[in-house]
């Protein structure tokens, strides 16, 4: 399984799940969901827990964009402040 912790800025939002299969879980960090709501309102599913589904399209994409750089570890964008952190 491999576990990402998604963060805004400096702020830590969420876990992001990856089971065997390529479904994700995600759960967001109950005490940061109003600040999430206000900075990503354009993705709500970075505020709504899931359980096990197919993959996540706005994670997704960032993850198969950095595995093509053999980035996948620390990915960040310089287009935003999202950064998905693998967890060992």
């Amino acid at each position: 399984m491999i576990k990402y912790q998604i963060f805004i800025g400096n702020v830590e939002i969420g876990l992001l799940e990856i089971n065997e299969k390529g479904y994700h879980r995600y759960t967001p960090i109950e005490e940061q969901i109003e600040y999430t709501k206000c900075i990503c309102g354009l993705f709500p599913e970075l505020y709504t827990k899931s359980d096990w589904c197919e993959p996540i399209p706005v994670l997704q994409n960032r993850i198969n964009d950095a595995k093509r750089f053999g980035q996948e570890k620390d990915i960040t964008n310089q287009t935003d402040d999202f950064r998905l952190l693998m967890i060992e």
